[in-house]
């Protein structure tokens, strides 16, 4: 049995899965940093590397969003590809996979918007004091966004990748 049997699947259809799962993260990431920005711009023009010239916050944010994404992005996308095309199994297709990500990405803003809510009723940290740079209010709200989302993000894109390979599984028993 070969694991990784890609010699039957056409090129076109496993990049769109990567590139198309990488731009769904890209877009999300610069959308996401646009309202982080406009809360705490000092989270983008204090705390972070001045990036291609730019001074603007949301032009700041918008580039280290879209620098950002590449690793998680391409790296989500080929591991998409993997687990639904690879195989004898029945194959998942582009659209099944975007809208798994696209759940994903649901989940990961919904906690991390709740997450900042809640810093920003509470006046208190969520997360250990050690993640944060500073105790200024607006940038624990925004500090607390960003690692729930990259939490929520990587433990909601594991689960995607067991839920493919459940769900190719039982289609291969049904077939």
């Amino acid at each position: 049995m070969q694991i990784w049997k890609l010699s039957s699947e056409k090129r076109s259809t496993f990049y769109l899965t990567i590139l198309g799962v990488w731009g769904m993260v890209a877009v999300y990431a610069v959308l996401h940093d646009q309202y982080i920005v406009r809360i705490c711009p000092e989270h983008f023009t204090l705390y972070h590397e001045p990036m291609w010239g730019l001074s603007d916050p949301a032009q700041l944010a918008a580039a280290w969003a879209f620098n950002a994404s590449f690793s998680p992005g391409l790296a989500l996308g080929l591991a998409c590809a993997f687990v639904a095309r690879n195989g004898t199994w029945p194959k998942i297709s582009p659209v099944t996979v975007y809208k798994g990500v696209l759940v994903v990405i649901v989940v990961a803003e919904m906690c991390s918007m709740l997450s900042g809510w809640w810093v920003y009723q509470s006046q208190e940290p969520l997360l250990p004091r050690w993640v944060y740079p500073s105790d200024d209010p607006n940038l624990l709200i925004t500090a607390t966004i960003q690692w729930v989302c990259y939490l929520t993000s990587g433990l909601g894109s594991g689960c995607l990748l067991l839920w493919i390979l459940k769900v190719r599984r039982k289609n291969f028993k049904i077939s």
